[in-house]
């Protein structure tokens, strides 16, 4: 499977793997709807591992919705302990931010006792950079503390499942998830989701897709549009509009496909 992740040095010496959004479970869900498909959660695991051997990173963070929310929390619960138990055997350190639809997983980690993973909640956390800078890091679904985004120089968030449809000359359409770079006034996102002044300087903000092999993300037309997008993502404090060429698009291998306004151009021919 294609992960959309980033690589990040910490002060403290650790190298992290940063991914948002596993959904482990997400297919028992799809079960309920007649569709049946195995489990995916060996296959996230080892895509994981796969890539932190490749980067050579001691540790991960998943920034949200570590499990899908499923009608019977015992599924919910054994996939996500399968999980948790296979990449602490082999990583150093795990931290977990809270998701839309971790309900229940500080309970599963109380259970579980590892020792190398922590978790925050999906207001997030300020992780130091090895260059000193500050990276906010959380989900998407609730606003940060204020005196982090405050803090920080930069923001790495999921939740949003950012995809791009994409149709050649013979009428083929594929549909990929891409990871987005967006660079917006820091000044103007303060007073829009807190209503208080900030220091003026630019804030750039990365949005990973999602990281479940059986679903990849909702168009990025409808981000902008805010169409059929049915929860809440900060990014709804953000006008597109206004810096479509600060927006940067790249496909999961870090393929760049231009600004957001060129693109557009293209999918508008």
């Amino acid at each position: 499977m294609k992960l959309g992740y980033i690589t990040i040095e910490s002060t403290d010496g650790y190298k992290y793997l940063v991914i948002a959004d596993t959904h482990v479970g997400y297919e028992i869900e799809l079960l309920s709807h007649g569709i049946k498909i195995p489990s995916q959660t060996d296959k996230i695991v080892n895509s994981i591992i796969e890539n932190v051997e490749r980067e050579r990173t001691h540790g991960l963070i998943v920034l949200g919705d570590v499990k899908h929310e499923l009608p019977t929390l015992q599924e919910s619960y054994r996939e996500v302990i399968s999980f948790l138990q296979k990449l602490s055997e082999r990583l150093e350190k795990i931290i977990l931010v809270m998701g839309n639809h971790d309900g229940g997983l500080d309970k599963v980690l109380q259970k579980l006792n590892l020792k190398n993973v922590t978790l925050h909640d999906s207001r997030g956390f300020i992780l130091e950079t090895s260059n000193g800078k500050k990276i906010l890091m959380l989900h998407g679904n609730s606003k940060p503390k204020i005196e982090d985004f405050e803090r920080c120089d930069a923001m790495i968030m999921g939740h949003t499942h950012p995809a791009i449809v994409l149709q050649d000359s013979t009428g083929y359409i594929v549909k990929e998830p891409i990871i987005m770079k967006l660079t917006i006034d820091k000044k103007v996102l303060a007073k829009r989701m807190f209503g208080t002044e900030s220091e003026g300087k630019e804030l750039p903000i990365i949005v990973l897709p999602v990281s479940h092999p059986s679903t990849i993300g909702v168009n990025i037309m409808q981000i902008i549009l805010r169409r059929e997008v049915k929860t809440f993502t900060i990014l709804q404090y953000v006008d597109f509009q206004s810096i479509l060429h600060n927006v940067e698009i790249y496909l999961t291998d870090y393929t760049y496909l231009g600004s957001l306004n060129h693109v557009l151009e293209v999918l508008e021919k």
